[in-house]
């Protein structure tokens, strides 16, 4: 999606129902970038504990909630992983034999 996507918010004032009209950019705040951090740096297998440390959550379960990690995020990064133990294995494996 292009920077420059038009997003819409609504919000109500009293029983009135608000609609304004954003270019995306004027949404990115410090929090969007706070929270890219986090979720990219978990993605790239920093140690939760670090990364607790810089964002300042006090417990991983807060931190998990906080990262915006979807399923399908989840499955590639698991198909990651699964790929890497197979190479570990194959190479101990040639290894020892």
């Amino acid at each position: 999606m292009p920077v420059f996507t038009i997003k819409y918010k609504t919000h109500k004032m009293g029983s009135e129902k608000i609609d304004t009209v954003y270019w995306k950019y004027e949404l990115i705040t410090s929090h969007t970038c706070r929270r890219s951090f986090c979720t990219n740096q978990y993605l790239a297998e920093v140690p939760t504990v670090f990364l607790m440390k810089i964002s300042g959550h006090r417990t991983e379960r807060a931190f998990l909630r906080y990262t915006r990690i979807d399923e399908e995020m989840a499955a590639k990064k698991m198909m990651e992983v699964w790929d890497k133990m197979k190479e570990s294995t194959i190479e101990n494996f040639n290894l020892h034999h």
